[in-house]
């Protein structure tokens, strides 16, 4: 009973066609005070939405809560044992937040219901071209950003599994000055088509959130 599974009607799918389609489903059938989303392939720790739950300051205004993570192999192998500790999650500059798609990874982020109800949902068939890159998480914590709060915790509750079929697989971590010269250099295109994704889904937001269609 506490299981439902959930078709995507769409003719459109992928890992961001799929969230925003369960999204809406839930947001159309289902009230709860708190909301987690969740990668099939990824561990929570035990004490997880109890640390989590704890950290939501009880407000009526739209909230985010996502914490740090340690990563895991293919067979559960410890490979770093604190994200926030190589790439800084922990931002207190909402601005680098907003503009920065590195720092809150969907899989610890979860929300209250002041959120869910205020973020504009999406037509996958309409605005299928944006959705195709439009992160979930990223979309959420924008509107947590600029109507509500985000909070972090600084615990790892998750171990997030890498390998190489992971929509996030192409971070890199524990880069030493010379290899981010390297991938600034070699890595330039790659880099642009990153940043030009970003920058588009901070568009999208801003028009959904004016209440205007995306060009």
């Amino acid at each position: 009973d506490r299981i439902r599974l959930v078709e995507n009607p769409s003719k459109f799918h992928g890992a961001y066609y799929n969230f925003f389609n369960l999204i809406e489903y839930v947001k159309n059938n289902y009230q709860f005070d708190y909301y987690f989303f969740c990668d099939q392939d990824d561990i929570w720790k035990e004490h997880k939405l109890e640390i989590q739950l704890l950290r939501f300051s009880k407000d009526e205004m739209p909230e985010m809560v996502y914490s740090d993570m340690s990563t895991i192999d293919a067979n559960n192998k410890l490979i770093d044992i604190s994200i926030n500790n190589i790439m800084g999650i922990e931002l207190p500059n909402i601005n680098n937040l907003y503009f920065i798609h590195a720092y809150i990874w969907g899989c610890t982020a979860g929300f209250n219901h002041a959120l869910l109800e205020m973020v504009p949902s999406v037509d996958i068939d309409k605005d299928y071209l944006y959705i195709e890159k439009l992160s979930h998480d990223n979309y959420f914590a924008k509107f947590a950003l600029e109507y509500g709060k985000v909070l972090f915790c600084p615990e790892q509750l998750v171990l997030y599994r890498r390998h190489g079929h992971n929509v996030t697989t192409s971070h890199h971590f524990k880069l030493s000055p010379l290899n981010i010269l390297r991938k600034a250099i070699l890595g330039f295109n790659e880099l642009a088509l990153t940043h030009a994704g970003v920058y588009n889904q901070t568009l999208y937001m801003l028009k959904k959130a004016s209440g205007k269609s995306p060009l």
